[in-house]
């Protein structure tokens, strides 16, 4: 895979062996494995950190990332639905009104919430925090999105797929178990 990487990022002639390893780690991202560590955690026992935290607390940030992408969409979608009403209402649509931006600004809030809490936890966070902050995360998608299906409605688009995307990643994120 390293020479296939190599041989799609760089020539063969103009790049050295340190050009390359900077070239993956600026496309990889690290997670430091510390299997036992020598600090107390609950109850005096030793607490130990897995590769699983690291995981769980980078996809927790990943989604505050998703979601602020999500946030310029709704505005975009608002701006166009401005900008463009005649258009939109000549090709057989019902241009939205308020409800791009206002599902922007409670976005953009949560957002800032989340991204407040997932400031407080670190590595040494314990598992279960994790895990909380991340199933808020989607259950707080989960209604948003059934907001906008009722408000665009289940019928005529295509939204209600949006589900799809949040199981998937629930199915990625967690063990089987608690995907359900």
């Amino acid at each position: 895979m390293d020479a296939v990487f190599f041989s799609l990022c760089c020539d063969v002639d103009n790049c050295s062996l340190i050009d390359r390893s900077k070239i993956l780690q600026s496309f990889m991202e690290t997670f430091e494995i510390n299997p036992l560590s020598s600090d107390l955690g609950e109850n005096n026992a030793p607490r130990q950190y897995s590769f699983a935290d690291a995981v769980l607390l980078f996809n927790a940030h990943w989604f505050i990332k998703v979601r602020w992408i999500i946030v310029i969409v709704f505005v975009c979608a608002g701006l166009f639905s401005y900008l463009a009403r005649d258009l939109i209402r000549s090709l057989g649509f019902v241009p939205p009104t308020y409800w791009p931006y206002i599902f922007a600004f409670v976005l953009s809030v949560a957002n800032l919430l989340f991204l407040h809490i997932d400031g407080k936890l670190s590595n040494e966070s314990s598992h279960f925090a994790v895990e909380v902050h991340l199933w808020l995360q989607i259950v707080f998608d989960l209604i948003m999105v059934t907001v906008l299906v009722h408000i665009v409605g289940s019928v005529d688009t295509y939204i209600p797929f949006t589900y799809l995307f949040h199981i998937i990643l629930a199915c990625i994120f967690f063990s089987p178990a608690q995907s359900f």
